[in-house]
């Protein structure tokens, strides 16, 4: 599977939340000594999806590769893994190979030696 510039293509299907935050009930009120109106959010990736992210990170540059990433949190991303045939996450997608749920290094690397001379 090559991408729009041309080159070779992997797909990483991750889990991203974000999760909001307010003050204290005590503090939200206005009339509150203390008041704060500050909010906020924060996001953060389970370990095992971040861990696939680096590696497929490195290999895409070491092999050349276009890295695409999804957040199946999303709409967007549901419906591309859907589509892709991504049965859980985190899943790495190399043409049209789907590697679900934490991948080896060892595993991922054969899966990429598989498929590139076949591509090229």
């Amino acid at each position: 599977m090559t991408g729009r510039s041309g080159r070779r293509k992997m797909t990483v299907f991750v889990r991203r939340e974000t999760v909001a935050f307010t003050p204290e009930p005590g503090v939200s009120h206005p009339c509150w000594p203390g008041y704060k109106t500050v909010t906020g959010s924060m996001s953060y990736m389970p370990y095992e999806d971040e861990e696939l992210l680096e590696l497929a990170k490195r290999l895409s540059d070491e092999y050349g590769l276009e890295l695409d990433v999804v957040n199946v949190n999303s709409l967007r991303g549901k419906l591309k893994a859907k589509l892709a045939g991504v049965r859980r996450a985190p899943a790495v997608k190399i043409g049209d190979k789907v590697l679900d749920g934490a991948v080896g290094e060892e595993e991922l690397r054969k899966a990429l030696e598989d498929i590139m001379p076949s591509e090229a």
